[in-house]
């Protein structure tokens, strides 16, 4: 086993910059203190919010620095199953559940929350060659894995208060030990930005408010018998924009459609 080579601190910088910068929404972000550690177990929480301010959905993120494993053996509880790293090596972290912070089981319940997207995060490399490369090339959520902790099998995960249990991966595959049972990974720059439809939403897309203000300069302008300037029926956040300012004089701002100052995001 071979430990990793940078800090946590610096595989959350470059592992942030380059998430931050692939926020296209606003977005308000969260470091927890020590003394909340107990209550979110998180390292990272980031709230989303739609261009007119409703509430999304939030990320929470445990990060996590790889260790290198190549030579050792995880077998199954009942011994049916075994992972060998000198044949396949893999990446992999500790899962830690201690008495006194008991993060995997804070984790385990804030992703059964609605709205709610849980993760472990932890790079796909382990020196400190690698990280530089990739934190030059800008690719480390490349290279980077996520555990979404909602996932059926870390949900019945029974992790018992301090003891030995890790998280092994490669690019294509994850294991939960030491009982080895494969769980569902994903590269983080593949990460879901989206609501599903289990958990609903009042957010109201640029999509169709795009289709509702169309169809709004249709039906008014009509009245007046004025033909369309955009007379090709596809409407687009360029079109509606030109045509609300030609028509209404109107200036739309599809996502600052409130004073900066109002908007709950942050930049970097």
């Amino acid at each position: 086993m071979e430990k990793s080579e940078f800090s946590e601190t610096q595989f959350v910088m470059g592992y942030t910059r380059e998430l931050f910068n692939s926020i296209i929404s606003p977005y308000l972000i969260n470091a927890p203190s020590t003394s909340k550690e107990a209550q979110y177990a998180s390292d990272l929480i980031i709230e989303y919010y739609g261009h007119r301010g409703h509430y999304r959905f939030s990320e929470f993120y445990q990060f996590k620095r790889s260790k290198f494993y190549s030579s050792e053996v995880y077998s199954s509880l009942n011994g049916k199953q075994h992972i060998d790293t000198s044949d396949k090596p893999k990446y992999g972290f500790n899962i830690y559940n201690s008495k006194k912070t008991r993060q995997f089981n804070v984790l385990q319940k804030l992703a059964r929350v609605r709205r709610h997207h849980v993760y472990y995060c932890a790079p796909l490399f382990h020196t400190v060659n690698e990280f530089n490369n990739f934190f030059s090339l800008r690719t480390i959520l490349d290279n980077s894995k996520l555990f979404d902790i909602s996932q059926d099998k870390l949900q019945k995960a029974n992790i018992k208060l301090n003891t030995n249990h890790k998280i092994l991966f490669d690019r294509t595959e994850e294991f939960i030990c030491s009982d080895p049972e494969k769980i569902d990974g994903i590269i983080a720059s593949e990460r879901p930005l989206n609501i599903s439809k289990s958990e609903g939403s009042d957010y109201v897309s640029l999509e169709r408010e795009i289709k509702e203000l169309d169809s709004f300069i249709s039906e008014t302008i009509s009245q007046f018998d004025i033909p369309r300037q955009n007379d090709k029926g596809v409407a687009n956040v360029f079109s509606v924009k030109e045509e609300l300012l030609l028509y209404f004089d109107i200036h739309w701002f599809p996502v600052f459609d409130k004073p900066v100052s109002d908007i709950p995001f942050i930049l970097f």
